[in-house]
């Protein structure tokens, strides 16, 4: 710390008596270095700042020793490295024109094709995301990079069996040998709280419950009784730890209330706090004109694909602001001089290689494969709208848009802009879902904070929302309008401009300046 300027600062601000120069200020070459030098030491021994830098603000000692500093390292680093890169640029340029190569840009060009036909691959879109969701998500701390890796590895593979398996059998939506692998890829290495003779029939139960969902789909009745378990078992373990009297009417109350309430207060809560309402009105719109059957695959697979890209990246965000705050706690104590300046450079430039570099690499491939899945979706159901649903069995409805005030584009956009924002609300939700995860424990850890801050934070909150719903619908209200006018502006001046010869044999020309 005091060998650089921040730490110098620092010691100035907050003067502390200490004993004898940092050894690093005295190397300072030069008359600046050594005036810098001579100045600094004497901050450094009497802990506070002259009356004369008071009065002329000590900017000129910093200024000094930054000079002192940045000199050497300009002249012996930076400025050979500019010269040897300015060299590298005008050889390589001699060599293009000598040569007669191809530009640069014309290998970016190709790289990025190449990296385009890899993402529109059906592999790279359907078995990257369910490895790349096992290998961020550990099933505990105890599990080692290498058991991740073979893990992921299998979850790919059955990810990619699955998908030739829908291919061959020309059946779409049946994601039922991934979801068994990925539960058991968990399952299997989790220590489950349970005798050991009940391990496997419960392992086996939970794998026939996530094919049963994956297969036929989820039923009230069947998550009603998973819902009763759950809660007859926490029940159980809570008893047992506890040391509660008669441990079985404990559960079987818990059985009951977790068969009735629990699904009900879930479901309840649910629609409340989140869009689920406004997402199925969407999705059932969608499904009268996309058709059901075909509406259902895609969004199973994009659902797929969109969950094990953004909970991963979600736990990956927490991860990278950990990592970011210690490395600001370190910088505190470069202030407090405990840590070299030098030293924490160092630290920075590691935390970029092995931190920041990563994190963003993973984050931008990932989302560009989950935006790939997503543009497919919303292309097919455009596609869809405009194709189908127009020329149904041979048949023409144009005449159902011509009596309308809208075109077919602004259809099929309207489509677009529902389908586009029911995604963005679903992927927002999944990657904000691992930090909700840590609200719980802190809430836990702060019961202050639930009695006071939290309601007022929820009334905010619910208020907000209310407030931004009923601004919404008066915007929405005034863009349909707006929408509307426009489009029987565009048909008017196209059919004026088509029939332009009729119009002036008419000398319908005022009738037509005033219908525009």
């Amino acid at each position: 710390g005091p060998s650089s300027g921040v730490g110098v600062a620092a010691r100035c601000r907050a003067p502390v008596r200490t004993t004898a120069m940092p050894k690093a200020i005295t190397r300072r070459r030069g008359a600046a270095g050594a005036s810098a030098a001579v100045e600094c030491s004497k901050v450094w021994e009497e802990g506070v700042v002259p009356e004369e830098h008071e009065r002329k603000s000590h900017w000129k000692v910093y200024a000094r020793l930054a000079q002192a500093r940045l000199g050497p390292l300009l002249h012996r680093r930076v400025a050979p490295g500019a010269a040897a890169l300015a060299a590298l640029a005008f050889g390589y340029g001699q060599l293009v024109a000598y040569l007669d190569l191809p530009p640069l840009s014309g290998s970016f060009g190709a790289l990025g094709e190449g990296l385009f036909s890899a993402l529109s691959a059906d592999a790279s879109r359907l078995v990257a995301p369910p490895a790349f969701s096992r290998w961020c998500l550990p099933a505990s701390a105890a599990e080692t990079p290498g058991q991740r890796a073979a893990w992921s590895v299998a979850v790919g593979l059955a990810a990619l069996v699955n998908m030739h398996v829908l291919h061959r059998s020309g059946t779409t939506g049946d994601f039922s040998v991934l979801l068994c692998v990925h539960a058991a890829s968990y399952l299997l290495v989790w220590q489950l709280p349970l005798p050991r003779q009940l391990r496997v029939p419960v392992v086996c139960a939970a794998l026939g419950f996530v094919f049963h969902a994956a297969r036929f789909g989820l039923r009230y009745d069947l998550c009603c009784l998973v819902a009763a378990l759950l809660t007859a078992f926490s029940a159980w373990r809570l008893s047992s730890e506890r040391r509660l009297g008669a441990p079985l009417y404990w559960c079987l109350g818990c059985f009951v209330i977790g068969a009735t309430v629990v699904p009900k207060l879930f479901m309840a809560v649910a629609y409340h706090f989140l869009p689920i309402g406004e997402i199925s009105d969407a999705y059932f719109l969608v499904s009268d004109f996309a058709g059901a059957d075909r509406l259902r695959s895609v969004c199973v697979e994009l659902l797929i694909i969109t969950v094990n890209i953004q909970v991963p990246l979600g736990f990956l965000g927490i991860w990278f602001l950990q990592r970011q705050q210690e490395k600001s706690n370190r910088l505190l104590l470069v202030g407090e001089g405990k840590l070299a300046a030098n030293s924490f450079v160092h630290l920075v430039g590691i935390f970029m290689l092995t931190v920041a570099v990563p994190y963003m690499l993973q984050r931008t491939v990932m989302e560009t494969v989950n935006s790939y899945a997503f543009d497919i979706l919303s292309r097919e159901v455009e596609n869809t709208l405009r194709v189908e649903s127009l020329f149904p069995s041979g048949s023409v409805l144009l005449s159902a848009v011509a009596e309308s005030n809208h075109t077919v584009s602004s259809f099929s956009e309207s489509f677009s802009f529902v389908v586009s924002q029911s995604f963005d609300i679903v992927q927002r939700k999944l990657f904000s879902l691992p930090k909700l995860t840590l609200l719980p424990g802190m809430l836990i850890s702060q019961p202050w904070l639930v009695a006071t801050v939290l309601p007022l934070s929820i009334g905010l909150d619910e208020g907000k929302s209310r407030l931004t719903g009923a601004i919404s619908t008066r915007i929405e209200g005034y863009a349909q309008e707006i929408q509307e006018l426009t489009d029987r502006r565009q048909r008017i001046e196209q059919y004026d401009t088509k029939n332009e010869e009729l119009i002036r044999r008419g000398a319908a020309g005022g009738i037509a300046k005033e219908r525009w």
